[in-house]
């Protein structure tokens, strides 16, 4: 499952948000954490499809017609395993068949939603047993980290 959560940033990422006081007019950087904590970040941040779930990735590349996911020239490759476990997930699910094309009718309207797979085929079955609305607000709430705010 997919969900925004904060992480920390990197050096990289730091260093070039500090380049972006005073570009325009006069400004400084103030970071809020010891130089120290400085030191100990990630050189750089690993990019997000070398991080995350594939699922909806890989659904999305079967729903534009894309048959060899494995051999798919992506700009940052993610792992064989990665994709693997997640044509295996996608196959669970039921959005894709044996022969690892999109199931009709539930793989192509997973592949609509812009949901977690897991999260999409949660809405169909609960469309299909009339608790949709139910579901749609378990889902809204399982996609964000806390649904608790404290100040």
């Amino acid at each position: 499952m997919e969900s925004l959560i904060i992480i920390p940033t990197s050096k990289a990422q730091a260093l070039q948000r500090s380049g972006r006081a005073g570009r325009e007019s006069p400004g400084k950087c103030f970071r809020l954490y010891p130089k120290g904590e400085f030191e100990k970040l990630e050189e750089s941040t690993k990019p997000e499809i070398k991080r995350c779930n594939l699922s909806n990735v890989i659904l999305q590349l079967k729903a534009l017609g894309v048959d060899d996911v494995i051999g798919f020239d992506f700009i940052e490759k993610p792992s064989r395993l990665a994709i693997v476990k997640s044509l295996e997930h996608l196959f669970l699910l039921g959005a894709l068949t044996d022969e690892c094309i999109l199931s009709n009718p539930v793989g192509h309207q997973m592949s609509r939603l812009p949901l977690d797979p897991m999260y999409s085929k949660a809405l169909i079955q609960a469309s299909n047993f009339n608790c949709l609305d139910e579901m749609l607000i378990t889902v809204a709430m399982l996609s964000v980290e806390s649904i608790f705010y404290s100040p």
